[in-house]
């Protein structure tokens, strides 16, 4: 099983919290530092090929500007992002370390903070006649979509942001960028299962019409979900 991130895990638009040591790292940082720092194969990996003998990175201290391999992968990510839908795929997963996770998920659902529609999900495409085609984040997020298609609920995937401010952030400033935007009604949806104090800050202070559907209210809606 390789690492995925999970919404649990975010404090706010590009922020993410280790589930094990608490520490907060982008979306894009988030899965490497669980895979090398609380996996057992990831901390075996620090002495592979990516590191010299002394314990360093090979390209510590290089940039773009210093190094031509650097500036080669630069160029070759800048292409791609350009040209993809991004997927955070990860690092395959001990043993270990899906105990844990595991163990985590259960205290969680138990307290009710653990959003389980987008447990190890993914990203999943989904073709709309109304958004096109998508890319969602878990099951909670599909069948919302497919409700909104069945209903004639004209609808897209939100692609704006929206600056906050929180204490709770280390930066104080965050930006937070909703999940879907429905057409007629003039609102933005976020599905929500994991609620934080960022997540009350950004919501208090968004500037327009914003409904949060948790997983009680898809079930009213009649959604095909599990709490």
């Amino acid at each position: 099983m390789k690492i995925q991130r999970l919404e649990s895990w975010k404090v706010s638009d590009n922020k993410y919290q280790c589930p094990f040591c608490k520490k907060c790292f982008s979306s894009s940082g988030i899965c490497t530092h669980i895979w090398r720092m609380h996996d057992e194969d990831g901390r075996k990996h620090k002495t592979g090929h990516h590191f010299s003998q002394d314990g360093q990175v090979w390209n510590k201290g290089l940039t773009r500007d210093t190094d031509d391999r650097i500036k080669k992968i630069c160029n070759s990510l800048k292409i791609y992002y350009q040209t993809h839908d991004s997927v955070q795929t990860g690092k395959p997963l001990s043993e270990e370390t899906r105990k844990k996770i595991s163990a985590a998920a259960k205290r969680g659902l138990e307290n009710g903070t653990w959003h389980t529609g987008n447990s190890w999900l993914g990203v999943t495409e989904y073709d709309s006649k109304f958004a096109g085609k998508v890319f969602l984040m878990g099951k909670w997020e599909i069948e919302y979509a497919k409700y909104l298609d069945e209903h004639n609920i004209k609808w897209s995937l939100n692609q704006k942001r929206f600056k906050y401010n929180s204490d709770h952030l280390p930066t104080k400033t965050g930006y937070y960028k909703p999940d879907f935007y429905l057409v007629d009604s003039d609102e933005y949806v976020e599905i929500k299962g994991y609620e934080s104090k960022v997540d009350q800050d950004k919501w208090s202070q968004f500037p327009h019409r914003l409904r949060v559907l948790r997983g009680k209210d898809l079930l009213t809606l009649g959604l095909d979900i599990k709490l």
